[in-house]
């Protein structure tokens, strides 16, 4: 909600973000924590996303749908 907030307060600034796991098995620096349920979190987060841009391009005059790729 922090991340909308923040997005809803700079109307017409972005045009995409970049969500970057770089190490989702193994790699990275020593102090990364890696937990069991990362894949399904991060897999939540994505459904999460596509909901909120498929409700604001519902919303929006041109009806454009967002891509999430």
């Amino acid at each position: 909600s922090a991340v909308r907030r923040f997005l809803d307060a700079r109307p017409g600034v972005f045009d995409g973000f970049d969500l970057d796991w770089e190490y989702p098995v193994e790699g990275g620096l020593a102090g990364n924590a890696r937990r069991p349920e990362d894949r399904e979190n991060f897999t939540r987060l994505l459904a999460e996303f596509r909901r909120q841009l498929d409700a604001r391009a519902a919303a929006a005059p041109s009806g454009e749908p967002y891509l999430l790729t």
